[in-house]
């Protein structure tokens, strides 16, 4: 019988609007002052914001500080 993860795909907290944390993380597809793109699964991860940056990256944890204006999957 295979087993099925019911909680499959990234855990994402978001503290206020100026810290984000996103664990799950498949690869890092652009980063830049105003966007950062992320590959969770299938699906892009998009993090929209000013003066954005990665405060860690490790194998499958990104942590991003900034003004965060939006956070969207595509």
């Amino acid at each position: 019988m295979k087993k099925v993860d019911l909680f499959e795909g990234a855990y994402i907290e978001l503290r206020g609007n100026s810290d984000l944390l996103v664990e799950g993380c498949d690869a890092l597809l652009g980063y830049d002052e105003s966007l950062i793109s992320l590959q969770i699964g299938k699906q892009t991860l998009n993090i929209h914001g000013r003066r954005m940056q990665m405060r860690y990256l490790s194998e499958r944890k990104v942590g991003i500080s900034g003004f965060i204006k939006g956070v969207l999957y595509v």
